[in-house]
């Protein structure tokens, strides 16, 4: 699957992963955490990230990957 990740500044970053994992925090809905697995013969892999500047995040289910 791909994860479509967009930033405050509009950019959008996509990367292969197999699993995905957030937590936010439970009083001011901040995101705290975000993990994943990258997969074997990955095209475009997430190394780091800074998740104060992530709005959204994604999942593309694609069957071609």
């Amino acid at each position: 699957m791909r994860v479509q990740i967009t930033l405050k500044n509009g950019v959008q970053i996509e990367v292969d992963v197999d699993k995905l994992s957030t937590a936010r925090n439970q009083s001011t809905n901040e995101l705290t955490r975000l993990n994943w697995v990258t997969p074997e013969g990955w095209k475009r892999k997430l190394h780091t990230i800074n998740l104060e500047e992530i709005v959204a995040i994604v999942v593309i289910e694609d069957e071609d990957i």
